[in-house]
């Protein structure tokens, strides 16, 4: 799951850039970083699931500094607690960030709906 303030991009070349650590169609913004502190703050765990690496997140480095204001991508297993992914989905709805699914790629309606639809009944992009 990924999520972000802004983009000049559509939602999968975003996603695709961010994945090559580029940022340069994100704008960043507070609520992002405010966002991922909340997130990781009470939900420790998800730290060692988050990207971009940060200082709080401890050793490895992973990637590069001080893109927390720029999007949160959160690698979560199938076995990951439902409860915790719909209350994160509503705390970046709640600011106003984009909720992206990346499995939902496909130009047309998927057969299935990719990881949130599956967790929260409908797909989310």
């Amino acid at each position: 799951m990924c999520f972000w303030s802004a983009s000049t991009a559509d939602a999968d070349d975003t996603h695709a850039r961010l994945l090559d650590d580029d940022v340069s169609t994100v704008t960043p913004d507070p609520a992002v970083a405010e966002f991922r502190r909340e997130v990781l703050t009470r939900w420790p765990a998800l730290g060692e699931m988050a990207e971009p690496w940060s200082p709080e997140l401890g050793e490895p480095v992973t990637g590069p500094e001080g893109r927390e204001s720029h999007y949160l991508l959160l690698n979560l297993s199938w076995d990951f607690d439902v409860d915790v992914v719909e209350q994160v989905c509503a705390r970046a709805t709640e600011l106003g960030l984009v909720v992206h699914d990346p499995e939902n790629e496909e130009e047309e309606e998927p057969p299935e709906p990719g990881f949130l639809g599956r967790l929260l009944g409908r797909s989310r992009k």
